[in-house]
């Protein structure tokens, strides 16, 4: 058995994640393996919405340590992070603060500095779509304009804006936690190299938050591959969560030089 973390981003919570997880569980499933996946907040939202926010990637790291800790000692394995936008902020972190409870690292649209310049990180086409979120009084059109520069497959779907409503509505986030999630991210810097022997570097080529050059000089930096989706949007395992999977399993694949039966 193999133990996933995952984490969301910037004002998202677990629930964002969708059908991702059972698609990902199918995929392992399939090829014999036994996957648990485990999920956390960030301080502020999903089931952590009435904490305060950090203003920075090290503080909310520390907050998710001993959730960390705790699936290493449960399972006596290391755990395998993955995190989305933010999220692989805070898995990166993780993965520098505490090597030895951590297996691998899966970074999906994820930026940070020095590598990338501010307007790669956050492109000014998202811009308008963002500051219409963090302002206007409807919940129903934030989480409009946030879905809207999320993805490319749903940017329009009725249903799952009012899911994501739903969501927002049942964990009501702050726009103070966004703000100083904001700040933690636009100030987060790389490590020199990278944290483990083990990362996976995702991006999508129709990112309209964060352009996918982020990850490419991520990867330039690390001196390692990346993966690359050439019509995913930002939410990419809302978008293609089938091939995210497929990518992953082949991921862990490597790591233990496991042999699946050919399909």
């Amino acid at each position: 058995m193999i133990t996933i973390l995952l984490i969301r981003g910037l004002s998202r919570q677990q629930g964002h994640w969708g059908e991702f997880p059972a698609i990902l569980r199918q995929a392992f499933k399939e090829q014999k393996i036994t996957v648990n996946l485990a999920f956390e907040d960030l301080p502020g939202f999903g089931t952590r919405y009435q904490q305060n926010s950090p203003s920075s990637i090290e503080k909310i790291a520390e907050l998710l340590v001993p959730t960390l800790a705790k699936l290493n000692n449960e399972t006596g394995q290391k755990i395998h992070l993955l995190g989305i936008s933010m999220g692989g902020m805070v898995a990166l972190e993780l993965a520098r603060r505490c090597p030895e409870f951590c297996e691998s690292l899966v970074m999906i649209n994820s930026s940070v500095k020095p590598v990338s310049r501010f307007y790669q990180r956050l492109q000014s086409r998202a811009y308008p779509a963002f500051l219409k979120a963090f302002i206007h009084p409807s919940m129903r059109e934030s989480e409009r304009q946030i879905l809207k520069i999320s993805t490319e497959k749903y940017a329009q779907d009725a249903r799952l804006l009012d899911y994501w409503l739903y969501l927002r509505e049942n964990y009501p986030p702050s726009r103070k936690a966004a703000l100083n999630q904001i700040v933690a991210a636009s100030q987060y810097l790389a490590p020199i190299k990278k944290p483990l022997a083990q990362v996976c570097l995702i991006a999508s080529k129709r990112d309209l938050i964060a352009s996918h050059h982020c990850t490419q000089n991520l990867a330039k930096y690390w001196g390692i591959e990346y993966y690359l989706h050439p019509e995913a949007g930002h939410d990419i395992a809302l978008d293609e969560p089938e091939w995210l999977a497929d990518n992953l399993l082949h991921f862990v694949q490597n790591i233990y030089s496991i042999s699946f039966p050919t399909i």
